[in-house]
């Protein structure tokens, strides 16, 4: 476990998250890459007791985005298997929001259970970096011809939600490649002074 946490670790460093997404996509036939997670059809998702990261107070939960996309996940494990679907994670350790951890999962859960309904039996990828003063979590699936206004009609209320804390929710649809939800959601202050190399403005 802690090996694979150190790769997540040197891969993060070393690519962004829109080249992950794209050679993500010439990939599929080929592989998972070193830094991946991966979750599907019969495997098994848990939070990586091993690595230190400070606990929420008050309830022991771990506060960083990575862990609330695990948390995700699991809960949605047994749909995931269901639809079929394969899903690879590439998530910098450590990344922090200002977002309350149940909060976030909870948002998490809802564009993922959004994305298993319109794409069944498909590839995703879930990433997240960070993106100046924000952290940007993207969720891409390979499915094509998707339906853009079906889909802003699913994510509608979600999205307003998410404006109304002053983050942003952004749907992109690419006709023969897939579809992309793209979350940006501020930053903590304590990991983007403590990190500067990873503010990329």
């Amino acid at each position: 476990m802690q090996a694979i946490w150190m790769s997540y670790l040197i891969a993060g460093g070393a690519a962004s998250a829109l080249f992950v997404a794209a050679g993500w996509r010439s990939r599929q036939a080929v592989g998972r890459s070193a830094f991946h997670g991966r979750l599907g059809l019969g495997m098994h998702v848990a939070l990586p007791d091993d690595v230190g990261y400070p606990a929420e107070r008050g309830n022991g939960q771990r506060d960083d985005v990575s862990a609330s996309v695990y948390i995700a996940l699991a809960r949605l494990s047994s749909v995931i298997a269901s639809q079929s679907v394969k899903i690879d994670v590439a998530v910098r350790p450590g990344l922090r929001v200002l977002m309350r951890p149940a909060t976030l999962v909870d948002t998490l859960e809802e564009l993922l259970t959004v994305a298993l309904q319109f794409a069944p039996a498909s590839r995703m990828l879930l990433t997240a970096v960070a993106d100046g003063d924000r952290v940007r979590i993207n969720l891409t699936d390979d499915m094509p011809c998707g339906d853009a206004t079906a889909r802003l009609g699913r994510i509608r209320n979600l999205t307003a939600r998410v404006a109304m804390r002053g983050d942003s929710l952004v749907l992109d649809v690419s006709p023969h490649e897939g579809t992309t939800m793209s979350l940006r959601v501020a930053g903590s202050f304590d990991f983007i002074s403590q990190h500067p190399q990873f503010d990329t403005d």
